[in-house]
């Protein structure tokens, strides 16, 4: 019912509902947040790269206490049904 409510009776101006940020982009949200202009109103500010996002998840127990514990944890199921394993594969 709020959700609705917003709908119905909230400013137009005033919510996002109607964005597309394919379309719309950068200028109008920056516009709709206030901020000032930097210059280079075409592109975001800071752009999600997969990338990015890939390395961080891959990364994210590397050398940690977890990570041994999983390991661990795997070599010791392994072991008990008959296989010889080291080292977990990342």
């Amino acid at each position: 019912m709020f959700h609705a409510d917003v709908t119905c009776n909230a400013p137009k101006d005033r919510t996002l509902f109607n964005f597309d940020v394919v379309h719309d982009g950068w200028p109008k949200l920056r516009e709709f947040l206030q901020l000032p202009s930097t210059g280079d109103d075409d592109k975001f500010p800071h752009e999600n790269k997969g990338a990015q996002a890939q390395d961080f998840y891959k990364n994210l127990f590397n050398h940690t206490e977890y990570e041994a514990k999983v390991d661990g944890e795997v070599k010791a199921y392994f072991a008990r049904n008959g296989y010889d394993v080291n080292k977990t594969q990342k």
